[in-house]
Order: structure tokens, then sequence, then C-alpha cells
């Protein structure tokens, strides 16, 4: 489930990594 779904990673890295959109500001 990848439809309009928001996560929260880490770090921005892996939200990108995830197709997702980067909720926070960290460094990789």
């Amino acid at each position: 489930r990848r439809h309009g779904e928001m996560r929260t990673f880490p770090n921005s890295c892996e939200a990108r990594a995830a197709d997702y959109r980067v909720v926070g500001d960290g460094p990789c």
C-alpha cells in the first residue's frame, strides 16, 4: 500500500529510496 500513504523515515535518504515524500530534513 503506497497510494496516498505517508510514512516517516529516520532520514531523507530512506524516504527517497522508498519513493516517499521527505517529512523531515535529516542529513544522509
